[in-house]
């Protein structure tokens, strides 16, 4: 199986993403253009845990960065969407700004 045996390998050499704590939110960055790749990734965000209330929930805003905070956290929310949008505005390679919810081990489209 081929995709499977790539995510096997991304897994194995992907740089660890950096964390950055943000008020109310996070920012994560391994440094590379592999960092969107993480979300297919369900053993690292299963072996994760996060102090946000909620659910979690990720803004993938380019290749190489990405916001987090949880479902219950509206003010962390507001103000990752609005990071995300800066850098995508200031940054190559933008992805989106929409926000994904991570719930029974799976991304889904996060509605409000």
């Amino acid at each position: 199986d081929v995709p499977a045996l790539a995510l096997k390998n991304f897994e194995r050499t992907a740089p660890r993403p950096n964390i950055v704590k943000f008020d109310g939110f996070w920012g994560m960055d391994s440094g590379g253009p592999y960092q969107s790749s993480l979300l297919l990734s369900d053993p690292y965000w299963q072996s994760q845990t996060f102090p946000f209330k909620g659910d979690l929930v990720l803004i993938p805003a380019s290749r190489d960065a990405m916001f987090l905070t949880g479902s219950g956290e509206a003010e962390g929310m507001k103000a990752a969407q609005a990071m995300a949008k800066k850098w995508m505005d200031e940054n190559s390679y933008p992805m989106s700004a929409q926000p994904l919810v991570r719930r029974g081990g799976k991304w889904g489209v996060f509605e409000e």
